[in-house]
């Protein structure tokens, strides 16, 4: 006796509805996985946001009670300045990342030069860039230096900013950015 089965595409259909189904529960389980990752990340974020400044606030009070004190000794003094260096220090990560969000497609950055401030030395940055294949166009380049200015992250270490100097012969451009002027 031959056993004929005239109902496969129905057990076929069947076996690829319950393997959609397989799928869909690993892809919801890794969404799922995903998203409380990034949850955690976000948490975590806040958290360390707080614990700085938290922190940041402790340094203050400890420095005004060291004010208080008539005689300072020598750790004291070497603490203050160690405190002073790095809340004077420039954070470079976050002023390139505001130069990459605000640089309009239409200009290109062809060289940054940093310079922290050194003894008599003031801190600043210099941003030289090209407008390619069109010559120079002022409103584009005002545009960039507009939008420098307006970020908070350059305006926390460089209030100062200006365009330097821009050839229209060549499409070059300098941009300054410095610390607000005395």
């Amino acid at each position: 006796m031959f056993r004929i089965n005239i109902y496969a595409e129905k057990e076929e259909r069947i076996r690829a509805a319950r393997r959609r189904m397989v799928q869909l529960g690993v892809f919801a389980a890794a969404m799922g996985l995903n998203g409380l990752l990034v949850a955690f990340l976000v948490v975590s974020g806040r958290l360390l946001d707080d614990r700085a400044r938290t922190i940041a606030r402790e340094v203050e009070r400890i420095n005004l009670q060291a004010d208080k004190v008539a005689v300072a000794p020598a750790q004291v003094a070497l603490a203050r300045e160690l405190f002073s260096l790095r809340r004077d220090r420039i954070e470079w990560a976050p002023l390139l990342a505001a130069i990459s969000e605000t640089i309009p497609p239409e200009l290109v950055v062809e060289e940054l030069r940093g310079q922290v401030a050194l003894r008599r030395a003031r801190a600043g940055l210099e941003i030289l860039g090209q407008v390619p294949d069109r010559g120079a166009d002022v409103r584009e380049v005002s545009q960039f230096v507009d939008a420098l200015r307006s970020d908070v992250r350059v305006a926390e270490a460089f209030p100062d900013v200006n365009l330097g100097s821009m050839n229209s012969g060549t499409g070059g451009f300098q941009v300054t950015c410095g610390p607000a002027a005395n």
